[in-house]
């Protein structure tokens, strides 16, 4: 922007100034896509209570993050089911199920992340 504005651009300036417009679309893509996840995402509610064991059919799974600590890896997933409730998974394994997997799973815990409201679970396995 501070480039465009400044009414003075070389020629090894006219990479960057042909890319702007394109920039911007991506931008845009990208800002119509975060506001739909946020509305998605504002239809969780809580399910279930804590102890209780759960099946859910997972519309989607994802895998949002992986790290190493003291005791292995630990892998954070994220299902969302038909109705539009989030569930996240801190797991110790790999998680095998897809897009439409049934899961059984305990909750273990309600809480709230960025507005939306989450339902974690613990011992969870893809249903036959």
């Amino acid at each position: 922007i501070t480039l465009a504005l400044s009414g003075y651009a070389t020629p090894r300036h006219f990479g960057l100034l042909a890319y702007m417009p394109l920039a911007y679309e991506r931008y845009l893509e990208r800002k119509a896509r975060e506001e739909q996840r946020r509305e998605a995402d504002a239809r969780s509610e809580y399910v279930g209570t804590v102890g209780q064991r759960i099946t859910l059919k997972a519309a989607t799974v994802a895998l949002l993050s992986s790290w190493d600590g003291y005791y292995g890896t630990t892998w954070l997933y994220k299902f969302v089911d038909e109705s539009g409730n989030v569930f996240i998974w801190f797991a110790s394994r790999p998680c095998l199920a897809e897009n439409g997997a049934t899961i059984k799973a305990t909750v273990k815990d309600h809480s709230e992340r960025d507005g939306v409201k989450q339902t974690i679970v613990t011992r969870c396995c893809v249903a036959a």
